[in-house]
């Protein structure tokens, strides 16, 4: 394996450490570190499927199932920056309209469901 990859792979290993950071710690806004922690945790996985695509072993059998699920991640990034930031100036939590964010990566999900 290249060396760049296995970079990459500590990454994604201290990303998920991060995000599970993010999800336990007590002090703050708990909301917005929750927040974080999604996000940490879906850039991770990114960065995963990313070395697996780089190595070749996106394509075998053990990980073939995982090949075309980043796709909807790009669609969830930028609402979670906005709620993650609308928590911290605005002391806001989630809101009722906040689901209609998820209607893109929901769609993507159900066009991509038949692989």
């Amino acid at each position: 394996m290249n060396t760049v990859i296995i970079l990459f792979l500590f990454f994604v290993f201290l990303g998920l450490l991060l995000s599970l950071l993010f999800l336990v710690k007590k002090k703050g806004n708990r909301f917005a570190n929750r927040i974080l922690a999604i996000y940490t945790f879906l850039f991770a996985f990114e960065m995963l499927n990313n070395c697996l695509r780089w190595s070749g072993w996106l394509y075998t059998e053990e990980f073939i199932h995982i090949d075309l699920t980043h796709f909807p991640l790009w669609l969830i990034y930028g609402p979670l920056v906005f709620i993650y930031v609308r928590s911290i100036l605005n002391g806001t939590h989630f809101r009722v309209s906040d689901i209609l964010f998820l209607v893109p990566p929901l769609l993507i999900i159900g066009m991509l469901s038949p692989f």
